[in-house]
């Protein structure tokens, strides 16, 4: 991450910036959550989960909505992420066949990166400069998505020739890309949730660990 104050450093400018006085805290947002930063997020997200019904769970919401059954989207500050995704272990423990979402600033990782590392299916790191997070975030954006388990083996979508594919393929994305992503989400999306109608035969080459 490169602040403003920084760059405006090493061009020689010396009135912009925290060389100008701003304090450093503001380009550090540790108390904004992603969707607060970027109202737009809500606009992308919708784009490419177009055919599901998804709440956005407030910090309100992640003791009480987010362990219903549902489809939710969680997205804390990145201050606040810790116990954010501990609430997010629980719900994916009382309930694990619904579908979760977190967008998460790459901000103060050492306090969240393993828990959000060892519930989320797929993490997927959106470039600045994408259409769903601009330049001027200065960080890149973590998304994260725990996918329901399935009926057929290995159950979890965790580490399977699905995910990995889609990985691979959101990484080969340029920020410029029109809509970052959200085709290749929605398509991800709907494979998923037809996992459980296929035959065991149908389902095995999606399924299959890498």
């Amino acid at each position: 991450m490169q602040a403003q104050g920084t760059d405006s450093l090493s061009c020689g400018c010396l009135d912009a910036g925290v060389l100008a006085g701003s304090p450093m805290l503001t380009f550090v947002p540790l108390h904004q959550s992603a969707v607060d930063r970027e109202p737009s997020l809500h606009d992308w997200v919708a784009a490419w989960t177009c055919n599901f019904s998804v709440a956005w769970l407030s910090p309100f919401h992640w003791y009480i909505a987010g362990h219903q059954a549902g489809r939710f989207v969680w997205c804390p500050p990145p201050a606040a992420a810790d116990p954010c995704l501990e609430q997010l272990a629980v719900a994916i423990h009382k309930r694990p066949k619904t579908l979760h979402i977190v967008l998460l600033p790459r901000l103060m990782t050492s306090l969240w990166r393993q828990l959000f590392g060892k519930f989320c299916d797929l993490i997927v790191t959106l470039p600045l400069g994408s259409t769903p997070w601009p330049h001027h975030h200065f960080e890149p954006l973590l998304l994260g998505i725990y996918f329901p388990l399935t009926r057929h083996r290995p159950w979890r979508l965790r580490d399977t020739t699905l995910l990995a594919g889609m990985a691979s393929q959101l990484s080969a994305l340029r920020p410029p890309a029109f809509n970052w992503g959200g085709d290749h989400l929605r398509k991800l999306l709907r494979d998923a949730g037809s996992l459980d109608s296929l035959s065991p035969s149908l389902a095995r080459p999606l399924l299959s660990r890498n």
